[in-house]
């Protein structure tokens, strides 16, 4: 008898809190190693899913004590951290056309 578990796929939800947990609680220093905690939690994940998890979980990677690299989770959203990146969306996707005169600014 073996202690691994059946393989499984959860949802995207799912996925991403067990993802966020392995993370707080395991030193995931790349995306195979992630993949395989998930694979031994029972969890079949590509690296291609792994790494979309990361990003929707705005995981970073961050220098450890001993100088080896790992993921971790932010306390502060990704949006709190960086709005910068929505704005340029935004901007990309609706703004036609950016115009200043003396101290005004007209968006277009």
């Amino acid at each position: 008898m073996t202690d691994t578990k059946e393989p499984s796929k959860l949802g995207k939800t799912q996925r991403q809190h067990l993802v966020a947990r392995l993370i707080e609680s395991q030193v995931i220093a790349n995306q195979q190693a992630l993949v395989d905690h998930l694979a031994a939690e029972g969890v079949v994940a590509t690296q291609a899913t792994v790494s979309r998890d990361l990003e929707d979980l705005g995981a970073i990677k961050v220098r450890m004590p001993g100088g080896e690299s790992a993921y971790a989770i932010p306390a502060l959203p990704k949006e709190q951290r960086a709005p910068e990146d929505h704005l340029r969306r935004v901007f990309g996707d609706w703004v036609v056309e950016v115009a200043t005169s003396d101290n005004l600014v007209v968006i277009r």
